[in-house]
């Protein structure tokens, strides 16, 4: 298709992808014909089922989903949940042989962001109802994120803001009696005690603000990811060198993405393998590979004490620490900032148990080739 109009939330560096779900090879000849005249700019994915969907192109970074609501033996219902759980980030278009107001109610209830009966099928109305869907999606995503942000704030301030201030008020009221005995010991242990907190206080706030706002909304271009490594490794020098840790890479390549945010990205991820290392050396190891879908999926594999696979998903969400603060101290926002960043260049991000250590992976957008 010639690139004409951009679709929202796509940019101009790449075309709206859009997945066509269909039993019949006619009604996805016709849609396929209506978006290439449509004026839009779109790279095309084909299934004839739900299941051909999820093996062909599950991996792939989706921005619209035209869903068949009559797949032979399937839910439309349950089809649109299936979708959704797969291809959050997308956009669900049901489309219809027959002009059935229930059907279009119930699936618009179940996530669809419109319905549109075959015969309505034209270029002009695919153009409108591509642009307002992606559109509409965009912002959903983003009071969602808006929503979900607040709920990180409001748990910071019940939890992990007032625990530290109930102790400093504690020690500093410990300090003005040792003060007033004179009890230099006493003075020493809480100064100490109280410089901690401090510490403490700053590491928290310093980590929500990265997670509420990371990059602070930098423009995506191309990057090496290898020159993002060396960053993000660097700083962790402290860290690295007082672990003797070996952060070791393959080649990596040029992503399209926000730097800063990757580096964070790696930061974060490099230094959960520092960190959750026991009786040895850390040992981590960063590489890629390419896949279909014009993306890079990037791989973090260190040595340290793993993650149960029941414990694989929940990581990724604020405040979900596995450990106490006294054996690995942490604000159990470092993965859920990762799992941000990651959705912010529309990919997706995963754990994969090991039976020693920790797989992380993530996809990235490959950056376009020049003219």
């Amino acid at each position: 298709m010639t690139p004409s109009q951009d679709c929202p939330g796509t940019g101009p560096d790449r075309p709206t992808v859009i997945l066509i779900i269909d039993d019949d090879a006619g009604d996805t000849k016709l849609l396929c014909r209506a978006l290439g005249e449509s004026g839009l700019s779109c790279a095309l994915r084909r299934a004839r089922s739900m299941q051909a969907a999820l093996g062909n192109h599950g991996e792939d970074a989706i921005d619209l989903v035209f869903l068949d609501y009559g797949l032979p033996n399937a839910d439309g219902l349950v089809n649109i949940d299936t979708v959704l759980g797969q291809w959050p980030e997308a956009a669900v278009a049901v489309v219809t042989g027959q002009g059935d107001e229930v059907i279009a109610a119930a699936a618009i209830k179940a996530g669809a962001i419109d319905y549109i009966p075959k015969r309505h099928i034209a270029p002009a109305s695919l153009r409108r109802l591509v642009q307002n869907g992606l559109e509409v999606t965009r912002l959903r995503h983003q009071i969602e994120a808006q929503r979900q942000e607040l709920d990180t704030f409001a748990h910071t301030l019940a939890h992990d803001l007032k625990a530290p201030l109930r102790a400093l008020d504690y020690f500093t009221l410990s300090l003005a009696e040792a003060i007033a005995t004179g009890d230099s010991h006493a003075m020493t242990a809480d100064h100490t005690e109280i410089a901690g907190l401090v510490a403490r206080l700053h590491r928290t706030i310093d980590t929500l603000a990265a997670h509420l706002h990371p990059g602070q909304g930098d423009a995506h271009r191309p990057e090496p990811a290898d020159a993002l490594l060396r960053a993000a490794a660097a700083n962790l020098h402290a860290e690295i060198a007082e672990s003797g840790a070996a952060l070791r890479a393959g080649p990596l390549p040029v992503v399209l993405c926000a730097g800063s945010e990757v580096i964070q990205l790696l930061q974060n991820l490099i230094g959960n393998g520092i960190k959750y290392c026991r009786d040895h050396p850390p040992d981590i190891h960063v590489s890629a590979a390419p896949t279909h879908a014009g993306r890079w999926v990037f791989s973090v594999r260190d040595n340290g004490i793993g993650i149960a696979p029941e414990h694989a998903e929940q990581v990724f969400q604020p405040f979900r620490r596995l450990h106490r603060e006294e054996e690995f101290p942490g604000t159990g926002l470092g993965l859920a900032t990762c799992a941000k960043i990651v959705r912010r260049h529309g990919g997706r991000i995963w754990c994969e148990p090991q039976p020693q250590g920790t797989l992380f992976r993530f996809t990235l957008p490959a950056a376009p080739e020049p003219p």
